[in-house]
């Protein structure tokens, strides 16, 4: 009975090569057989991945945004855009990066050199070639001195 959970526990290390499990966008499930000599251990992976509530267009080198009807939700205006994290998407303007909402106003203004996606409230942003870590307000997490910065 004690040898399945070792056995799951020996699976998860190898498949996920020592890093931390990612349960945002899969959940686990795991069953045990029980015989009488040995246990079986099967591990099934189930993403829950929610498609994108609008899809980004590309219409005369612009980039904007419609509905799964077709209709356009925000106009394509920016020069690259992004899928919405959390509310926000990352999208590219001439006076450089921001995030805008579902409605198309921009909640963080163009001020970013690069934007990537939000995650758990955390998005990564350069400001002069220096990464940063911000929340949903803009608000730089800390100062760092490091030269590269991942979330995980």
């Amino acid at each position: 009975m004690l040898l399945c959970p070792i056995l799951y526990f020996f699976f998860l290390i190898n498949i996920h090569k020592f890093q931390p499990m990612k349960t945002r966008l899969a959940f686990y499930f795991s069953f045990c057989l029980f015989f009488p000599f040995f246990s079986i251990q099967i591990l099934a992976q189930s993403d829950v991945i929610q498609p994108p509530k609008y899809l980004v267009v590309k219409i005369d080198g612009k980039y904007g945004y419609v509905n799964w009807e077709g209709k356009t939700t925000i106009p394509a205006q920016f020069l690259a855009a992004h899928f919405f994290s959390e509310g926000l998407a990352a999208v590219r303007t001439e006076k450089g990066y921001a995030y805008v909402d579902s409605l198309g106003n921009f909640a963080l203004p163009p001020k970013y050199d690069g934007a990537e996606d939000f995650k758990n409230g955390v998005a990564k942003v350069y400001i002069k070639g220096k990464p940063y870590l911000i929340d949903t307000k803009g608000k730089i997490l800390f100062e760092h001195s490091f030269r590269e910065l991942d979330v995980f």
